[in-house]
């Protein structure tokens, strides 16, 4: 894993740090590519999820199951099996 920092990024200088993803400094991944690939990812939940979100409320003020003025609870679980990575989110939408 190629990193720049301060001074040498300016100048383009490269420094073979190891990754905090592999302590031991082996490389065994691409931490740009790594990176990048989660950032799509998020963007893809963040648009989807909110597009949905939108669409349902929307369709609940129209059925008026909502007022326009409420406070919605919502989680969000990420789950990653490989991983076995399961984390709930918590927090709330407000409506005004």
């Amino acid at each position: 894993m190629r990193r720049r920092y301060g001074a040498a990024a300016r100048r383009g200088a490269d420094f073979d740090l190891p990754s905090p993803l592999c302590p031991r400094g082996e490389t065994f991944m691409n931490e740009e590519t790594f990176n990048l690939s989660i950032r799509k990812f998020l963007k893809m939940v963040g648009v989807n999820s909110q597009r949905e979100i939108e669409q349902a409320v929307a369709k609940a003020v129209a059925a008026g199951t909502i007022a326009g003025a409420d406070t919605l609870a919502a989680s969000m679980t990420l789950r990653i099996g490989a991983l076995r990575l399961e984390v709930e989110f918590d927090g709330e939408i407000h409506l005004e």
